[in-house]
């Protein structure tokens, strides 16, 4: 009992030095993978009404995306392109033609990632409201700028950020300048 009351005061200290809170979005404040689930699902279902092994699909798929991901990061395109990729291998090892219908609706499957607005996290806007009542809130989150900000708007999250930073790569420099840049020392942050 006396260590966890020692964290619980020694948490509080360092939350009472914290000036700057700053988030993530994907996965932290909003459940990106729910949108994937059902991308993947629906590409799944069909694969299989157009005759292919839903296993063998899967497999082809997860080896596809894999390479896709060093080549396109976490590019919104890239789940779509896996999908059509794992389409057309399959197809020519199983000596059929391409459907233009079932091409149409593996692609309807891609865009499902970034049309699709995620959940927002059962409590996150507990969290939120608590934050920005006793210190500065940003948000720091990795992808293309377009689909973060339109996936903040669409949630109603973006009243919560005083600032707001979308990168391409995260890293500690690049996290150091958005916190200098919004006006406060690393020391006094909380991420």
């Amino acid at each position: 009992m006396v260590d966890i009351l020692f964290l619980v005061e020694r948490e509080e200290l360092a939350v009472s030095i914290a000036q700057f809170l700053v988030f993530d979005l994907d996965d932290t404040l909003l459940d990106t993978s729910d949108v994937y689930y059902l991308a993947r699902k629906r590409f799944l279902d069909i694969m299989t009404e157009a005759g292919f092994e839903e296993s063998k699909t899967l497999e082809v798929f997860e080896e596809i995306d894999a390479e896709l991901i060093r080549v396109m990061k976490h590019s919104p395109a890239r789940y779509g392109e896996s999908m059509k990729l794992t389409y057309g291998k399959l197809a020519k090892s199983d000596g059929k033609s391409l459907s233009n219908d079932t091409l149409s609706r593996i692609e309807a499957c891609g865009e499902m990632v970034p049309n699709g607005i995620p959940n927002i996290i059962d409590g996150a806007r507990n969290l939120l409201d608590w934050s920005v009542r006793n210190y500065t809130v940003g948000l720091f989150t990795r992808g293309e700028n377009w689909l973060q900000s339109r996936k903040v708007e669409a949630s109603g999250l973006a009243k919560y950020f005083t600032h707001f930073e979308v990168v391409k790569e995260k890293n500690a420099d690049v996290l150091g300048k958005f916190i200098k840049k919004s006006g406060f020392d690393p020391s006094n942050t909380w991420i």
